[in-house]
């Protein structure tokens, strides 16, 4: 039972199209501007139990920019006290209040909004060979 409603929310999410996403902050007119308010680190205060090892953790995005352009990392953190980093330093396009990370050399995918000064949502994200990180909508809170 489980595993039909996961498909169906799978399935549901997957299939949304675009004007079921937030409206953004700003509206831009053809211009790529870079939004300085992603800047920095966004907390996901959902626990998630891992199932399979009964762990559970939650998750921190972390943007910068440098000269060589704009990049998103990404932790783990497991109520063991364990930290883990899933993404690196992975590139990432800023767009007004949007993010997106479709190219990445290790097959990570990322999709986001910022929907208030303070709260970002990731709409789609996908970590190549962890089925549970397909396109799950969270919401993350800036520190």
């Amino acid at each position: 039972m489980k595993k039909l409603i996961l498909i169906l929310i799978i399935t549901t999410i997957g299939c949304s199209q675009q004007n079921d996403l937030p409206e953004p902050l700003t509206t831009q007119s053809n211009t790529t501007t870079q939004f300085s308010d992603f800047y920095g680190n966004w907390n996901c205060y959902d626990w998630i139990v891992d199932e399979i090892t009964g762990t559970t953790h939650h998750r921190k995005i972390m943007f910068s920019s440098s000269s060589q352009g704009d990049f998103i990392s990404l932790n783990d953190y497991s109520n063991s006290g364990v930290m883990t980093q899933l993404i690196s330093n992975s590139g990432v396009n800023i767009d007004s209040t949007y993010f997106d990370n479709t190219i990445s050399p290790s097959g990570i995918k990322f999709k986001g909004v910022l929907t208030s000064d303070s709260t970002l949502m990731v709409y789609e994200y996908h970590i190549v060979g962890n089925s549970n990180d397909t396109s799950q909508v969270k919401e993350f809170i800036k520190e």
